[in-house]
């Protein structure tokens, strides 16, 4: 009922946007009728495009917020268009991103986006309307934001999570606002188990270390956490080489046969859990019980830091006739009370904005300390990218048994993700 209600919303305002928002070099920027408090007006309209399926988001939970921004109603419209699910047809979905990508290299499109880079679902490998989103930053699709920050009365950006949002920076400042963001770690409680090892630490330290809950974590083949950045798109080649990733495979697959029965409790959810990560996709972002302390151990990568995956973010079309209020609308999103509407809980992966608890996260000074921690061990910060999604998919072929070879199955893999690096 809910993915047809979002199909029915999707359609109407697929046709209001195609009436209204083609906005080329030299045409005007589209109007509608609104009634203020002035009487009837002929409002400047700012449209925002949606592509954000992969989250449970409710019909409203976007519009809800945006409609919050000063001067909605009264000096201009929002007007918002939802680009339909993998669930709903690839045929409408993929007619729908070509259409908004070819309006965006003809100079219009929607003056806001709002993405999520859609995530393997029963086999499915969405699109995006920006498949590699550094790319987008590079190619001056998106606009640069750094003059909007600096005056912005809204945004408390020394908030937000410095090390995710520097990864939507390039050498002309801020494009993309990474709304979400997730990694790798392991709970326990910490009136059951006790951390003795001192961390951070590196992968290969994890490996040898003699703390069992690190060697826990360890073992879980959590394969992208070991890596920071995988890919070098400027020059188009992959920064780890083919017999690197075999060899970690190899490292966590002799891990497996370790015995950690102690962590095989009962009750998983409050004695010893995984807190999700959008990367994995499917988890909650938190799922520790209230009132309950927790050792936090992440997995750490090769560097001895923590990999993030971004889970949504925020951009402004380059082309926009309207960056202000375009602005003022993504810059609702990032205050305080934006960063805790239903909107953000809604999504996967955790706000970037530091003062907001986890959604479903058992705040105390001993978890939000640990936590906080944390974020500043983040070294490497990643988009979800086709290379991103071949590079995981590594492990689903090797925990399928098709009967062919680690070298084999990781050699497949490389050549295709060397083949997308060429074609990005």
């Amino acid at each position: 009922m809910k993915k047809a209600v979002i199909g029915l919303l999707t359609v109407v305002c697929v046709l209001c946007y195609v009436l209204t928002a083609c906005k080329g070099n030299g045409e005007p920027v589209p109007t509608m009728k609104a009634v203020t408090d002035e009487g009837i007006k002929e409002l400047p309209m700012v449209t925002v495009l949606v592509d954000m399926s992969q989250s449970n988001l409710t019909p409203n939970a976007v519009s809800d917020l945006l409609n919050t921004t000063p001067g909605h109603g009264s000096e201009f419209m929002i007007i918002t268009e939802t680009i339909p699910d993998i669930w709903t047809g690839e045929q409408q979905r993929d007619t729908a991103l070509t259409r908004v990508r070819t309006e965006i290299l003809a100079g219009g499109g929607p003056d806001i986006l709002l993405c999520e880079n859609p995530i393997m679902e029963n086999g499915n490998r969405g699109s995006a309307v920006f498949p590699f989103p550094r790319q987008a930053m590079d190619s001056h699709a998106l606009l640069p934001l750094d003059g909007y920050i600096e005056e912005s009365e809204r945004m408390d950006w020394d908030k937000l999570a410095p090390h995710i949002m520097e990864a939507g920076k390039n050498s002309e400042g801020q494009q993309i606002l990474p709304l979400t963001y997730g990694f790798h770690i392991m709970t326990f409680n910490k009136d059951k188990f006790t951390l003795e090892a001192e961390l951070p630490m590196t992968f290969d330290e994890m490996l040898e270390s003699p703390d069992r809950m690190v060697q826990y974590t360890s073992s879980c083949r959590w394969m992208r956490s070991i890596f920071g950045q995988i890919e070098d798109y400027e020059h188009d080649e992959m920064l780890i080489p083919e017999e690197e990733i075999v060899k970690r495979i190899e490292e966590m697959q002799g891990l497996s046969g370790e015995d950690f029965s102690e962590f095989y409790v009962e009750d998983p959810l409050h004695d010893r859990g995984t807190v999700g990560n959008y990367s994995i996709g499917g988890y909650s972002p938190m799922s520790c019980e209230g009132g309950i302390d927790y050792w936090l151990v992440p997995s750490y990568n090769i560097e001895g830091g923590i990999t993030a995956t971004i889970g949504a973010f925020a951009a402004i079309n380059r082309n926009t006739k309207q960056p202000k209020n375009s602005f003022r609308v993504v810059e609702t999103i990032f205050t305080a009370q934006g960063q805790n509407s239903d909107m953000l809980k809604q999504l996967n992966g955790q706000p970037v904005h530091m003062d907001i608890p986890c959604a479903g996260w058992s705040s105390s000074e001993w978890n939000d300390s640990q936590y906080a921690t944390l974020l500043e061990q983040i070294n490497a910060v990643v988009f979800r990218t086709p290379v991103e999604h071949e590079f995981e998919s590594l492990m689903d072929d090797i925990n399928a048994d098709s009967g062919k070879g680690l070298d084999e199955i990781v050699h497949e893999h490389y050549v295709k993700m060397q083949m997308m690096l060429a074609e990005s």
